[in-house]
This record gives structure tokens, C-alpha cells and sequence, in this order.
């Protein structure tokens, strides 16, 4: 598959990690301000303990394309599904900021 840019879930946070070391793909940052706006999670460089472990690291390191670990939630871990009527409006307008003209075009 040829993807433009990846989101990758996880569930301790309201914040979303957008860079990996050194690797800044064009529009990362922007893109990633789109996402927090409309999810209204906090964006965030990825802290040090948490480099280096994940898919978005790998993929930006391997294609130099944006990518972002979405943390959605606080609490015990896995997060209870009464927390889901919470978490899915925010992270639906984020999955819908991605297929707007704007961040569209960011990409191209």
C-alpha cells in the first residue's frame, strides 16, 4: 500500500505525537494542528520513553510521511467500552479533518 500518512490509536492521553527524532515530512506539523483542532486533543512532539516502539516511528523513518499515535482517553488500560459514547465524537471529526480540500492538499 502506498499511504500518504497513518493514524495509530492507543489509549492512555488526550494528546497526539506527530514526529519521530530527526524526520519532519512536509506538512507534519500542520496536518497534526488540523487533527488537534478538530478533536480538540493536545498536539505533542513524541516523548523520548516513547520513541523508538511504534508503528508511526517506523513508517515515518522508512517513507518520511506524516504520521501520529492519537492517545483517546485516561483511566484503566484497556479503557471500558462506557467510554466510547466519549472518545468516537472527537476522533470522528478527526477522521474527517483528514478528507478535507485542506489537509488534502497538504498531502499532495
Amino acid at each position: 500500500m502506498n499511504f500518504d500518512l497513518i493514524l495509530t490509536f492507543h489509549s492512555q492521553g488526550e494528546v497526539i505525537y506527530w514526529k519521530y527524532g530527526d524526520f519532519n515530512p512536509l506538512n507534519s506539523y500542520e496536518i497534526g494542528t488540523i487533527l488537534s483542532n478538530s478533536s480538540g486533543y493536545s498536539l505533542d512532539l513524541t516523548p523520548s520513553e516513547s520513541a523508538y516502539a511504534g508503528y508511526k516511528d517506523w513508517f515515518i523513518s522508512r517513507f518520511n510521511k506524516p504520521g501520529y499515535t492519537i492517545e483517546v482517553g485516561f483511566g484503566e488500560n484497556p479503557l471500558p467500552i462506557s467510554d466510547f459514547p466519549f472518545i468516537y465524537p472527537k476522533v470522528k471529526h478527526m477522521i474527517l479533518s483528514i478528507l478535507t480540500k485542506e489537509v488534502l492538499g497538504l498531502l499532495s
